[in-house]
């Protein structure tokens, strides 16, 4: 008994190092093969898991005629996450703050309120303490709406909703007006069918800013990696439809660690604010308590825009922490 259960023992922590090992060595790869690019998405895990091989490995498996080849797949996989993750963490530290005038400053938000969350003061309470002047929701099903308008009305007067299929859910509330533009493409009807909507708004120059554009949407999960894929270059039709100074904030359901987020900047020209700063899951909205560990939600910029590094607010009792940021338009 005592042999068959070390067998077991053995067999099951060699099949999940080398399980391990392969998904972060297969991300890795996802340059080559888009599809593949679903493993990034989890990098920090099999960058955890990977270490956690290599120190049990020499342990566990010694005198085992794999133990060899089991180190050396596990220091593979481990390097390779390593190369996906690191740069992220390292490109968040060294951000700094750029000096703002305050006259001239705005505050973008970015919120998912998770569609399970039915605590409406805590989300207007999130959004006020934040105080934004703009706000982009996902997940904003009409029961939150009803809700949460009447709390947010006096202060964000300018609003556009999104309806429609099950990412469809967005809208857009700000202090200040602005209009629809081309590249939006958002119904506010339940008899809409797109699966996610997305809109383009711009603020046109005012006394404290000049004019610019915001877009937001809400992207599938990466599987089918198809779907995904196919979402994205429609946001990306809808952003280079913009011109001047732009603001892209959401869900995107797709971390920085992916080659799809990492193409989506670089075909739209657009620049991250938002680094090493995880997102998701928020607590207390799974069974169990866990940090933050993978950054779901993106603020991006493009043009004359000087913004601060994205902060983290308060969840709400979602399952997202919000991410804001401060910035500036700057054409002369």
């Amino acid at each position: 008994m005592r042999r068959a259960l070390t067998s077991f023992v053995i067999f099951g922590f060699s099949a999940a190092a080398g399980f391990v090992a392969l998904a972060a060595i297969v991300g890795f790869l996802g340059f080559a093969l888009w599809p593949f690019d679903v493993f990034n998405h989890l990098q920090p895990l099999w960058l955890i898991g990977g270490g956690v091989s290599l120190v049990f490995a020499p342990l566990i498996l010694r005198r085992q005629p794999v133990r060899g080849f089991v180190i050396a797949l596990s220091a593979t996989g481990f390097l390779a996450a390593t190369a996906i993750v690191l740069p992220e963490y390292l490109a968040g530290l060294q951000q700094t703050e750029p000096e703002l005038e305050a006259s001239e400053t705005q505050r973008l938000m970015t919120f998912n309120i998770y569609a399970k969350n039915d605590d409406l003061n805590a989300l207007a309470l999130s959004v006020l303490e934040v105080d934004p002047d703009i706000v982009v929701f996902q997940e904003f099903w009409r029961w939150h709406r009803a809700g949460l308008e009447e709390r947010l009305r006096e202060n964000y007067p300018f609003a556009l909703h999104c309806q429609g299929g099950r990412r469809s859910f967005v809208a857009l509330y700000a202090k200040m007006p602005f209009a629809p533009q081309p590249g939006n493409n958002c119904v506010d009807s339940l008899a809409a069918d797109q699966r996610t909507s997305i809109i383009s708004v711009n603020f046109p120059a005012t006394e404290q800013h000049d004019s610019f554009s915001i877009v937001t949407t809400h992207l599938d999960w990466p599987i089918p990696t198809d779907r995904q894929h196919g979402q994205m270059n429609a946001l990306i039709d809808a952003i280079q439809q913009v011109d001047g100074p732009l603001l892209v904030a959401g869900d995107f359901n797709s971390t920085p660690y992916s080659y799809a987020l990492k193409n989506l900047v670089k075909r739209a020209g657009l620049k991250r604010i938002a680094k090493g700063i995880p997102t998701w899951p928020a607590p207390p909205t799974y069974p169990f308590k866990m940090p933050a560990w993978l950054q779901l939600d993106q603020i991006m910029s493009r043009g004359e825009i000087i913004a601060t590094p994205a902060k983290k607010g308060p969840s709400g009792g979602s399952d997202h922490y919000p991410l804001y940021t401060d910035f500036t338009v700057t054409t002369e």
